[in-house]
């Protein structure tokens, strides 16, 4: 080696050396004000960027430089202003979280147990694209405490399954080789994820995608996934049975009889709250065509029941502390809106729920997003048979309290609400976000209306910790942070 190539290599190590000193945190403050260096080298030397991490006052989050200034311990999350770790924050409207992680973002489709579409967090105030995830992807399920993302996936020659992204993007594991169809997933409070598959339930360990067990319902078609307060795990196979397993895969009961459009919710109580078609004889009600709200104790004991005018067909969304109990209603004329509060059920006579072409993702969604003063948001239309609607304000007695003006094309989706009290939803290939009175805040544009002029939905999914937002194009995932 010639006296030159020696002579950089030694400047090179030296390099390596102070870089290593000043991630020690011994210099913090020497460089304040400097964010890269340019190193102009010359020889066989090439021109490097230095990074400076700045760590300077924070516990958590990101140096500057692509790495990490920590972690948070658990029941903690990294403020994003502040950088440092605050404790997770109580969830008003869902005590049916234990079952869950009870520090993860987003845990499961609506939130919690009561289906309330809320957020505690708050989105950011001035929007931009912080990355796309441009590999073809299915359905959004739920945010990890690390800030995992899950999502369902398309994995090489033709094949699906679950996706496991990093918060900056990148993939960090896929189930491929595995068969596995993810319609459902939620994260338990064991950090173990559950997914519902065509015909299979499963166990996933969050950090490599590993099968940890499986449930083989053979030929039966199952439909959404729901969690107990002790973490009894509900599904429906073949829309005719509700099924109780345990953690471990073993059936601790099933019941029979009804037609079971979706999953339970959780009342405040940790109680089972579906819908339910075709009265039958296990809970000794009589028949009739209209549908029925089932109210059931973790262990299947039927606890009353309500008879609903129509049939319901999602989940419903739960005001736990105004006791209300919002469910969509399908009927071979019109959708409706059912509100059921305590013995009284009462619906809109004057709006209808969008006739949406597009079918709601597997029965897990969410009926409408429940604000912190109990009014509900959904979307609306006061004609029959209408495709499009407004973004609408109700009151818990179903009045109309604002509109915004505006008309969302085909959108069955239910709408998400942050901790602050804004509205997203997409519209024209838009991510928007309404004030809580319905005033237009912000919009920022995700898709473009293709040569025929078709436009690819836009769905806010859910926020994490640090206030970015998750939102499903017609393929893509993109990530929404605040703006510089």
């Amino acid at each position: 080696m010639s006296h030159t190539k020696k002579l950089w290599s030694v400047i090179n190590l030296l390099i390596v050396g102070f870089l290593l000193v000043l991630s020690s945190g011994c210099f913090d403050n020497m460089f304040e004000g400097y964010e890269n260096i340019t190193l102009n080298l010359d020889g066989d030397g090439e021109e490097v960027e230095v990074c400076f991490p700045d760590c300077t006052g924070k516990t958590c989050g990101d140096d500057s430089c692509g790495g990490s200034c920590g972690e948070c311990d658990k029941g903690f999350v990294c403020n994003p202003t502040s950088k440092a770790c605050d404790k997770f924050p109580e969830i008003e409207g869902c005590p049916s979280i234990s079952g869950l992680q009870n520090d993860s973002p987003w845990p499961i489709d609506g939130f919690c147990g009561t289906k309330i579409n809320r957020s505690p967090f708050a989105a950011p105030e001035k929007p931009a694209i912080k990355w796309t995830y441009e590999e073809r992807t299915y359905r959004f399920h739920a945010i990890d405490r690390d800030g995992t993302i899950y999502i369902g996936c398309y994995i090489g020659g033709g094949g699906v399954g679950l996706c496991a992204i990093n918060p900056d993007g990148t993939l960090r594991w896929s189930t491929a080789g595995k068969e596995i169809q993810c319609n459902s997933m939620l994260i338990g409070k064991n950090s173990l994820l559950y997914i519902s598959s065509d015909h299979s339930l499963y166990t996933i360990n969050a950090k490599d995608g590993e099968i940890i067990w499986s449930y083989s319902f053979k030929n039966q078609t199952l439909s959404g996934l729901s969690i107990g307060l002790d973490g009894t795990l509900y599904t429906i196979a073949d829309h005719n049975h509700l099924v109780a397993m345990n953690p471990k895969g073993k059936i601790e009961y099933t019941l029979d009889h009804y037609y079971f459009p979706d999953v339970p919710s959780l009342d405040s109580e940790g109680n089972l709250v579906l819908g339910a078609r075709w009265g039958g004889v296990k809970y000794s009600v009589e028949p009739h065509n209209k549908g029925k709200l089932l109210f059931l104790s973790p262990e299947g004991e039927l606890l009353r029941h309500q008879n609903l005018p129509w049939n319901p067909c999602t989940p419903p969304s739960i005001d736990t502390k105004n006791d209300r109990i919002w469910l969509r209603s399908e009927d071979s004329d019109y959708n409706r809106l059912i509100l059921v509060s305590g013995e009284s059920v009462t619906y809109l006579e004057d709006f209808y729920l969008p006739d949406s072409i597009i079918f709601l993702e597997p029965e897990t969604e969410a009926t409408c997003a429940i604000r912190k003063d109990g009014s509900a948001v959904i979307v609306l239309t006061e004609n029959q048979r209408d495709q499009n609607g407004k973004i609408t304000a109700l009151s818990g007695k179903s009045e109309v309290l604002w509109q915004y003006d505006k008309l969302l094309y085909d959108y069955p989706w239910p709408l998400l609400v942050d901790a602050d009290g804004k509205i997203l939803a997409g519209y024209d290939g838009k991510l928007i976000a309404l004030d809580s009175n319905g005033k237009l805040l912000w919009q920022i544009r995700l898709a473009e209306a293709s040569e025929s002029g078709y436009v690819d939905s836009v769905v806010p999914k859910a926020i994490g910790a640090d206030g970015t937002i998750y939102v499903k194009t017609g393929r893509d995932l993109i990530a929404i942070g605040q703006a510089d």
